[in-house]
């Protein structure tokens, strides 16, 4: 039975013949293209083709071409910064826009394919690295020497698994397993099906080590603390190829392989979001009976996900910090963003609270004057110093916050602990809605996001 459905996925996830040929035509024209350009400048730089374009395990419908531009070790940073980004330009005839990073780099659209274009260091030891991607040439040879055709289809097959169930990409928005882990797994399990088996038994801190540069897991675990899966980069043993993957998602893959080995099913593979209406969400709102907060602004232009995804969670970890504190707990909260607008969403079970609350002391025998001075002459005492019914001292306080909705307005204007452009953004003007006014804020692709927060699933059961 799987046998029979691996073979009708990968008919459906591998491109075919005619796609094939159309990304490799323009990917080589790139690069004729900006080896002419370099040639002409006279400069000593290399342009690659790197990515899943380069090896062939791209799923269909994947239009990414990756080219890399190897500037000589020894160039100045403010060198590989200028002249890349002048190179860039000239590749992509002007089009595209220029994104940052850790450096800049470009993007465009180019004969229908999202191009995009990144000068890197030609490092000779990649455990030596001058920027982050550094390193994606020599994953690039790597990986090229070791796949044959069969391998090949099994990537595409356990790329198209981590989609379906949502865990593919190790940008910082998803946290899940980017493209070059997904090679390494097959590399090292041969099959697909041999992956699965061996994943549905995972425990935390699996340990995969292509570099055998570690003599017990002990070793491993210092290097790598506290990581639920660990893959030694075979061409780097500094590094964790899987360090992306949040325990989260760490779960969500083993679960998985745990069901489709017990079940085979197409719906691992090809995911189908929920799409709600908005009349559908305002109705999945009201079935809940939770209060709902989403704080809708602007998102901050010219910074790549990568940038503003976790400064959104740094905002909304400062948001449930503030309200715990005063006593609202927060029943589940999320984040997203789009180019044109963010939001985070921090749903309550309560949203209001009585004024007075008992606020214990010591027991007997224990030195209760400085608890009584400190709260008998306070502005917030409502009633005490009295004994209560475990024989302890406590006063009646009224609450500095007894509505969730104050404590949120108070802590976006003052945007303290919050993420440097989320709260520069928000200081320029933003929308807080309670429940489903929402709906009158919010496009078609946050309508995408609210549908996945409300449905709230994991895919192959919905």
């Amino acid at each position: 039975m799987m046998e029979k459905l691996l073979d009708k996925v990968l008919k459906k996830v591998k491109p075919k013949k005619d796609d094939q040929e159309e990304l490799r035509e323009v990917a080589e024209e790139l690069l004729e293209k900006a080896g002419e350009i370099i040639d002409d400048k006279g400069l000593d730089v290399t342009p690659m083709l790197v990515g899943s374009a380069a090896r062939g395990t791209w799923l269909k419908g994947e239009k990414d071409i990756d080219i890399f531009l190897l500037f000589p070790e020894e160039s100045p940073r403010s060198k590989l910064e200028e002249r890349g980004l002048e190179l860039a330009r000239e590749i992509a005839e002007g089009k595209g826009t220029e994104q940052f990073a850790e450096h800049p780099y470009l993007t465009a659209n180019i004969e229908g394919f999202d191009v995009d274009i990144v000068p890197c260091y030609d490092i000779k030891n990649p455990s030596k690295l001058r920027s982050a991607v550094d390193r994606s040439p020599h994953h690039q040879e790597y990986v090229k020497g070791q796949l044959t055709p069969e391998l090949t289809d099994q990537v595409l097959l356990l790329k198209g698994f981590l989609r379906g169930i949502g865990v593919y990409g190790a940008e910082l928005r998803i946290h899940g397993f980017s493209g070059y882990l997904a090679e390494l797994l097959i590399i090292h399990f041969e099959s697909f099906q041999d992956l699965i088996q061996n994943a549905k038994k995972w425990k935390e801190g699996q340990i995969i080590d292509f570099t055998q540069e570690y003599s017990t897991p002990e070793d491993v675990y210092r290097m790598f603390p506290d990581q639920p899966l660990i893959v030694i980069d075979p061409v780097d043993p500094s590094r964790n190829v899987a360090a992306a993957v949040s325990e989260k998602n760490f779960a969500t893959f083993v679960r998985a392989c745990e069901d489709l080995d017990r079940n085979p099913n197409e719906k691992f593979f090809f995911l189908k979001p929920p799409d709600l209406s908005k009349k559908e969400i305002r109705e999945f709102m009201k079935k809940r009976g939770t209060k709902i907060f989403t704080i809708v602004f602007d998102t901050p232009s010219d910074l790549v996900p990568d940038i503003i995804y976790p400064q959104l969670r740094k905002t909304e970890r400062t948001l449930i910090q503030r309200l715990d504190r005063c006593n609202f707990k927060v029943l589940r909260s999320g984040v997203h963003s789009t180019p044109k607008k963010s939001v985070i969403v921090l749903e309550l079970s309560v949203s209001e609270l009585p004024k007075a609350y008992k606020h214990q002391g010591p027991p007997l025998g224990v030195e209760s004057d400085s608890f009584i001075q400190k709260h008998i002459e306070s502005d917030q005492k409502l009633a005490g110093p009295f004994i209560d019914s475990s024989g302890n001292l406590a006063f009646e306080l009224g609450r500095e916050y007894s509505n969730a909705e104050e404590v949120i307005r108070d802590s976006l204007e003052s945007r303290n602990g919050f993420g440097k452009h989320v709260a520069e953004a928000i200081g320029e003007g933003y929308e807080l809605a309670e429940g489903a006014t929402v709906t009158k804020l919010i496009d078609d692709e946050l309508k995408g996001f609210f549908s996945r927060y409300l449905t709230h699933c994991l895919p192959w059961y919905c």
